[in-house]
């Protein structure tokens, strides 16, 4: 009996439902399920897999990748089976092609018990769908929410290995370029350069750290005699927190410290600002969220070694240093070697009992307190001055401070850095605190009030061509196409006019989440697609151009 699958992504509308989703046909769908195979693949699934005895192996499979999908993708869900029992196959709704991987793994699950051999999971297959490997998390749930709401998203992996993602269609459309939004241009220029940033910031009349350029270890002796200690000392250029000393206490400190930069570095030496470290969002002139947290200590039993007490006290940081990915497990030790080199320390150093030190940074474990309720507005309208200053449409921003809920002009606090790609998906899942549900925010952020998506009419009796050019007399830029996709991501379409042929409307499906007007008829063998994709839309059915035409002219 033949073992092999067909898969398939359809990226919007389809004879599977509304929303996007992966399809696999395996040959042997109809393969029963003997009870000894059947009762292994319940063993490694309980409470999941209830089939009984000789059942075929599409259902027990589908009933296995349901229980994959809830645990790696809780996003995403089963097509439901009166969809695809009637062609053999077994589906989830997601716009993630890779989730493929999740249903080629249950299919051969149950071959393999079949067989008799272990039914074991690919493991090291589907660690891919952890959040520890979404190098991106941010897009992940914008693209999440975008399938809920009937936002049109499409992810373009570039030649120079970027990930670019497209939100809404047409004329409307915005781009991610990673964390980078299409409206902040030179703005990364200004604030990745952090005495660039200071200075502009400085002259707006915002509070930032005392200090200056250095380069040298004399210059950075001067000024740091100058300013007193603690001193932060940091590379000009650096992101992330790469390079970063962020409390210097003594002068013996300050030279551990410049040991770890080359000595034609550009360095900003500055005044530490003590208080509590705040992270806060702003997009599109309004502040978005606000986290705190801080960073992770030791106290040392004057015995122990300290890289001895960072795997005693801080296991989830030993997990990142032995990390067996060379990248992650090195910057994870120079966090550590930077962090302790302000105290004039190293991991081997053994600490003094009782002493208290930092080992990371208050960002570095991944989790913060959510205190977007209690930001004093006079500090929300100089954050949101901040991202303004340095011309940008969104900005995570680092913040030191005694308390977030009193006016920064009534303390010492100061504004430290203004980030042009800001992680933000941290702020939607809070250890205290509501969080701030950041899709719908974004989506604001981008859009408005408006739809993200240009309006889409669809026509199979030849009368497309006569909307579109209808259109265009009103001064409205719209696209003939049958190919939705490139449509959709052309980026001067106002409204798009669809004349699909309806045989490969079929097999593919919409590529576009819906459709506004359906101008006449349409073939029965695609009526369920374009019945979706209208609902989707809270779309019209009509039967002359001219009420197609004021529709379309009306959401335009």
């Amino acid at each position: 009996m033949k073992e092999t699958t067909r898969f398939r992504f359809f990226p919007g509308p389809s004879r599977f439902g509304a929303e996007p989703c992966v399809v696999a046909w395996p040959d042997d769908a109809a393969r029963p399920v003997p009870a000894g195979a059947l009762a292994v693949v319940a063993k490694g699934f309980k409470g999941a897999v209830r089939s009984r005895p000789n059942a075929p192996l599409l259902q027990v499979a589908t009933e296995v990748a349901g229980a994959l999908v809830s645990i790696l993708v809780p996003t995403a869900r089963l097509v439901a089976k009166k969809e695809t029992a009637r062609e053999g196959a077994l589906g989830i709704h997601t716009w993630d092609e890779d989730v493929r991987l999740i249903l080629d793994a249950s299919i051969g699950v149950v071959r393999k018990a079949i067989k008799g051999e272990p039914a074991e999971i690919p493991v090291d297959e589907l660690a891919r769908f952890t959040p520890d490997h979404d190098e991106l998390p941010e897009q992940t749930v914008l693209r999440n929410a975008a399938q809920m709401l009937g936002i049109f998203a499409q992810g373009l992996d570039l030649s120079n290995g970027s990930a670019l993602l497209v939100l809404g269609s047409g004329s409307r459309q915005r781009r991610l370029l990673g964390l980078l939004p299409d409206a902040t241009t030179f703005a990364g220029m200004l604030s990745t350069n952090k005495n660039v940033a200071c200075e502009l910031l400085a002259a707006a009349g915002l509070k930032v750290p005392s200090g200056g350029t250095v380069h040298g270890k004399g210059a950075a002796r001067k000024l740091a005699a100058q300013l007193g200690f603690p001193v932060t000392l940091k590379v000009a250029t650096g992101s992330r927190q790469r390079g970063v000393v962020p409390c210097i206490v003594s002068e013996k400190a300050l030279e551990r410290a410049l040991e770890l930069f080359p000595a034609s570095a550009e360095l900003r030496l500055e005044r530490h600002v003590p208080g509590t470290y705040y992270r806060a969002f702003v997009a599109n002139g309004k502040l978005v969220a606000c986290a705190s947290n801080r960073s992770p200590t030791v106290t040392g039993d004057g015995k122990k070694k300290i890289a001895d007490l960072v795997a005693r006290t801080h296991p989830w940081f030993q997990k990142v240093l032995d990390e067996k990915d060379a990248t992650l497990a090195d910057n994870a030790r120079s966090i550590l070697v930077h962090v302790l080199a302000g105290y004039d320390l190293e991991p081997t150093s053994v600490l003094a009992k009782g002493q208290t030190v930092p080992v990371a940074f208050p960002t570095s474990e991944g989790f913060a307190h959510d205190v977007t309720p209690e930001v004093h507005p006079e500090n929300a309208r100089a954050l949101v001055r901040a991202t303004r200053v340095l011309g940008m449409f969104w900005s995570g921003i680092d913040v030191q401070a005694p308390r977030i809920d009193v006016p920064f002009s009534q303390q010492e606090a100061a504004i430290l850095e203004v980030n042009d790609i800001p992680a933000w998906a941290f702020h939607a899942c809070p250890l205290t605190g509501k969080g701030v549900d950041m899709a719908p925010r974004i989506f604001e952020a981008f859009f408005g009030e408006r739809s993200p998506n240009v309006p889409v009419a669809i026509a199979f009796d030849g009368r497309a061509g006569k909307l579109a050019r209808a259109l265009v007399a009103k001064g409205v830029r719209a696209v003939l196409a049958a190919d939705a996709l490139k449509a959709a991501l052309d980026p001067e379409a106002d409204a798009i006019v669809l004349a699909p042929d309806p045989a490969r409307l079929l097999e593919d499906g919409l590529a576009v989440p819906g459709i506004d007007v359906v101008l006449g008829d349409v073939p029965p063998t695609v009526a369920g697609i374009v019945e979706h994709a209208r609902k989707r839309a809270k779309g019209v059915r009509v039967k002359d151009e001219k009420r197609a035409l004021a529709v379309l002219l009306e959401r335009a």
